[in-house]
């Protein structure tokens, strides 16, 4: 783990970096673990799978999906709609704001 609290397992990209702490900065502790740990699940079932990051799957991507997953759980999060769906439109938000296009944030 780096000074800033960043895990060399999770992809080093600025967008990455950058959900990182948006999560840190929104959702409860247990709910940054939870998030973090699914994306270290999936990378250890693609494994398995024999799947290969950049090759098989966008590992970017992937980090994006897990670590905002939940965020509908949040206060920033808590809108109008189901979490999951509230949580989905944050996620797309943060990301398009972030850089990322709406064609990648729709698979996010």
């Amino acid at each position: 783990m780096s000074g800033d609290g960043y895990s060399s397992a999770f992809p080093d990209t600025t967008l990455a970096r950058a959900a990182h702490t948006y999560l840190l900065g929104i959702a409860a502790t247990t709910l940054v673990n939870h998030s973090l740990r699914s994306y270290l699940f999936a990378r250890a079932i693609g494994d398995h799978k024999g799947l290969r990051a950049g090759a098989d799957y966008d590992d970017e991507l992937l980090f994006l999906g897990c670590a905002l997953h939940d965020i509908g759980l949040t206060e920033e999060g808590d809108g109008e709609q189901r979490f999951e769906v509230d949580g989905a439109d944050l996620a797309a938000r943060f990301l398009i704001e972030n850089g990322l296009s709406a064609a990648k944030a729709e698979i996010v």
